[in-house]
């Protein structure tokens, strides 16, 4: 039986997992995992912490607001392979009546609403660019970050539901990033240091860690493959040129095509000896 974990898009298959565990849906390995105890701050922080095991230094965000509660930092920082990596985590539903209805306004305004700000509460996007501001101007310096040691900052939104692997959503997540960007108060030189931000889902990284801190596959290597694959040249009126629709995919299916082409992926050891004892 052939199982997908992800949105159809993604195509991540875990058949593999499946004779070994029984998993019978995409629903289930999901339910069950989350109704057991492995929440997704429990999940974001083992996985990352592996994809990072090698960093030089890591940070998790309830570290930060354990010593500090009014700091306001990010779910996760690491720095490796010369790079930062921030990460906000966001467990985020889209209303039902939106997304049955699909009217492009409304669904685009709930997305900001989700990702850019809902009154004054900033979300994923604004945030990550207040907090490269932060890092910037030497404010993660007492928790061992400092800005003049990193070539690049990745900025990264982890989402816990598939719903946002969605054709275009991260081109709409870059335009709203510059626009983050300019509120923080980054400066031109400041924006040099800055990647476009890129969403992924916790699936993706769950499912492809072992493969995502190796050099030749390593964050940093595909986050720059999949933003010169979808990159958008743009008009003199500002209107996209699109080549293909290829250039729109989200981030889980160019990873999980792009692995597949240059080797052989297999569900790691360590996934299948953690979910072992909560599916049965």
């Amino acid at each position: 039986m052939h199982i997908l974990v992800g949105s159809a898009s993604s195509r991540i298959s875990i058949n593999e997992v499946n004779d070994d565990l029984g998993i019978m849906s995409r629903s289930t390995f999901r339910n069950k995992i989350y109704t057991s105890g492995f929440s997704e701050n429990t999940l974001l922080y083992t996985v990352l912490n592996k994809i990072f095991e090698v960093s030089t230094a890591r940070l998790e965000g309830s570290k930060v607001e354990a010593e500090d509660p009014h700091f306001g930092g990010s779910d996760y920082l690491s720095s490796a392979f010369g790079h930062l990596f921030i990460f906000e985590s966001k467990d985020i539903l889209i209303r039902k009546e939106v997304k049955e209805q699909l009217i492009v306004p409304e669904l685009r305004n709930e997305l900001r609403l989700k990702f850019y700000k809902d009154g004054n509460s900033d979300k994923a996007v604004l945030q990550l660019a207040k907090n490269i501001k932060k890092i910037l101007e030497g404010k993660y310096e007492r928790f061992g970050f400092v800005p003049g040691k990193y070539h690049m900052i990745y900025p990264i939104i982890v989402v816990h539901s598939d719903t946002f692997n969605t054709p275009a959503l991260n081109h709409l997540l870059i335009k709203w990033f510059k626009e983050a960007c300019t509120e923080a108060g980054l400066t031109k030189e400041q924006l040099y240091k800055l990647r476009p931000v890129v969403l992924i889902d916790i699936t993706t990284l769950t499912y492809f860690h072992e493969y995502l801190s190796k050099k030749a596959t390593n964050l940093n290597n595909l986050i720059d493959r999949y933003l010169n694959y979808t990159k958008l040249k743009y008009d003199d009126g500002g209107i996209p040129r699109l080549k293909s629709m290829e250039q729109m995919i989200p981030f889980s299916a160019f990873v999980n095509h792009y692995l597949r082409s240059v080797r052989r992926v297999r569900t790691s050891r360590w996934l299948i000896e953690t979910i072992h004892p909560v599916i049965l």
